[in-house]
């Protein structure tokens, strides 16, 4: 650090943050809007099967040229693995 950096956090030590006053604070909490409720199991499950879905079809369509190409070449008489 240089000599003006040690000056400019010496001053900024100085200084402290200042949460709101407690007239705010009450004004912000009495706003807020109360907890949401809980997801039911069956939304949960819901998200996850979609999840699933959607995993399944992104592997299945990356593995189909493998397959396709695979199924091909064991197709071929007197050739294969």
């Amino acid at each position: 650090m240089t000599e003006h950096d040690n000056e400019i956090e010496q001053i900024l030590r100085q200084y402290r943050p200042v949460g709101p006053t407690d007239e705010l604070r009450q004004r912000i909490l009495s706003s807020a809007k109360p907890a949401t409720k809980p997801l039911r199991p069956w939304q949960v499950w819901g998200f996850r099967a979609a999840i699933a879905a959607v995993v399944l079809l992104a592997v299945g369509l990356r593995l189909a040229p493998i397959i396709f190409i695979m199924a091909t070449v064991l197709a071929i008489p007197g050739k294969g693995f």
